[in-house]
């Protein structure tokens, strides 16, 4: 695929800029399904073009599941990370910020970055994953309404705050039941969700989390996949000065699951104990003793995909 034919999309509200790099057109559409029937008459004209978008959290969506339902398999549709975009722009020093311009900029980056993005969920992960935030935000709340309870001198109050948990506590559960249904329903996910609960200390947040959030696992090597989640420490070297190596970067939702999971792996995992009880007895401390499990959990987790599901 030609690098330059590539077409950057910056995503609004209400509309989405496109920039066609071969002919350095720029277009305007609405954010919607006419825009995105109109926008896919345009892409005709550029053949085989590679469409590069930023990952917006909601605004970009519905465009992408348009793009995936919509195109050929030989054009690559990816969602890149903004910040990785913004820092390109500023490399190249690009510091004005329009949505025009903005565009240009997501083309260029898409042309020289090659396919650096997001890996396409399937429709089922899609629907996993939006049950797996649900339920996360319902957690949230959960622990701040037991906060509010503990300051709470008013007995009115109080009750109200009890009454609200118990709704929420039921709406957790009803979520839940969705998630083990969803997955259920899906012989691919059915069966990594068994090779994931074979491992003790992955129960059944940790395994839905990996299922919706990580379309990679058995796709990468060891290190992408420990770096891509933000367990892999990274070097801070220059001359003859040594630094710390910290983790940094990755996904969060993922990081924290994988976090409650070695937490239980370390007492009930035997490989996992004394993993962790080597580093320790070496002076590791706690904290870099239990990211260093979560890497080899993580690793191993990736390595079981890679043995038990062909991909082609």
């Amino acid at each position: 695929m030609d690098k330059h034919n590539t077409v950057g999309i910056d995503v609004s509200k209400a509309f989405f800029d496109v920039c066609f790099l071969d002919n350095k057109e720029n277009k305007r559409y609405n954010n919607n399904i006419k825009g995105f029937e109109k926008f896919l008459l345009d892409l005709k004209e550029h053949s085989r073009s590679k469409i590069v978008m930023e990952d917006t959290g909601c605004y970009h969506k519905r465009l992408q599941a348009f793009l995936y339902s919509s195109l050929e398999a030989d054009r690559a549709v990816i969602v890149a990370n903004p910040k990785r975009i913004r820092d390109f722009a500023k490399a190249r020093g690009r510091l004005a910020k329009t949505d025009k311009l903005d565009a240009v900029i997501i083309a260029e980056y898409g042309s020289v970055m090659g396919n650096t993005g997001k890996m396409q969920r399937s429709k089922t992960a899609e629907k996993l994953h939006t049950l797996c935030v649900r339920r996360r935000q319902l957690s949230n709340i959960l622990k701040q309404e037991l906060n509010n309870k503990e300051s709470c001198l008013d007995k009115e109050m109080a009750k109200s705050i009890m009454k609200h948990r118990a709704y929420l506590e039921q709406e957790l559960q009803k979520i839940e039941r969705l998630i083990t249904k969803e997955i259920a329903s899906d012989e691919e996910l059915k069966e990594k969700a068994k090779c994931l609960r074979s491992i003790k200390g992955v129960g059944v947040v940790l395994t839905a989390t990996l299922l919706a959030d990580m379309p990679e696992l058995g796709h990468l090597d060891k290190r992408q996949i420990a770096a891509l989640v933000g367990v892999a420490p990274m070097n801070c070297d220059s001359g003859n000065m040594r630094g710390k190596r910290f983790i940094r970067g990755g996904r969060p939702e993922v990081r924290n699951m994988l976090y409650m999971a070695t937490f239980v792996g370390i007492r009930f995992n035997a490989v996992l104990k004394a993993h962790y009880e080597a580093l320790v007895a070496r002076g590791k401390p706690f904290k870099v003793a239990i990211v260093a499990c979560m890497r080899k959990l993580l690793i191993y987790i990736n390595s079981l995909f890679q043995k038990n599901f062909s991909y082609a």
